[in-house]
């Protein structure tokens, strides 16, 4: 399958911030890999946001998620799905994603302080970067419409 690059398609071109994409990474038990953020984030130190980063020019959307999460994090991760955008008030696009992990050991970068396996709930009860934390919930709603959507069987 050929995927598009974001310079393919001149969305950096276009946009007046930058193109990032985090993700939902589960583990085989369901939970969802989450990262406090460093006291070197000047912004949102301190706060839980899912792993994720700014796309580079020449990547699509899947092979930059796992770039970041390895750099991040040191995990690899598989079945990367993208499902969700939304613009930041900055004129950023932000983009979402799913993916999969076997891990559970998770290597620290500077960028980030500790990191925790949440649930769903947990997930909407933590303190997530402000910026995200709307966009966390409208990730989880749209995965539960697809996850009920594929298991209701045809009529």
């Amino acid at each position: 399958m050929n995927r598009v690059k974001f310079d393919q398609m001149g969305i950096f071109d276009n946009l007046p911030g930058r193109v990032a994409v985090h993700g939902l990474v589960f583990n085989k038990e369901g939970k969802i890999l989450l990262m406090l953020r460093s006291e070197l984030d000047k912004d949102e130190a301190n706060c839980w946001d899912p792993p994720g980063g700014g796309l580079e020019k020449d990547e699509d959307i899947e092979n930059g998620f796992l770039r970041e999460l390895k750099e991040e994090t040191g995990i690899l991760a598989e079945n990367v799905i993208t499902f969700a955008a939304h613009e930041l008030d900055d004129g950023s696009l932000g983009l979402f994603a799913k993916a999969e992990t076997e891990s559970h050991e998770v290597v620290l970068s500077e960028e980030h302080s500790d990191y925790k396996w949440v649930t769903e709930d947990e997930l909407l009860s933590s303190k997530p970067a402000s910026l995200h934390l709307r966009a966390l919930q409208e990730l989880l709603k749209t995965l539960k419409r697809v996850i009920v959507f594929r298991d209701t069987p045809n009529s």
